[in-house]
């Protein structure tokens, strides 16, 4: 993350921070500023993630992608919508 950090890699934080996203249901814009926040609290030379977008293209280039699948739930039912689009 900056010259001497050993408790968290660049990776670390980014996904820590995706987690956080999902689990909490945040929204975009507040996770924006989130690790903006973070950023500011860290030194000048941090290597934080700025945003949704970089946090997304850092796991992408792994072979992670990132879906939402819509769930709706009901009693005694759940049903997993995904939304698929077919070029034709």
């Amino acid at each position: 993350m900056w010259e001497g950090c050993d408790n968290h890699s660049e990776l670390l934080a980014c996904l820590e921070a995706l987690s956080l996203k999902s689990d909490y249901n945040i929204s975009e814009g507040c996770f924006n500023r989130m690790v903006q926040l973070m950023g500011e609290t860290m030194p000048k030379d941090h290597r934080m993630i700025n945003n949704f977008f970089e946090a997304k293209k850092s796991v992408e280039k792994l072979g992670f992608g990132c879906t939402k699948i819509d769930i709706v739930a009901q009693k005694d039912a759940c049903c997993i919508i995904r939304k698929i689009l077919i070029k034709v």
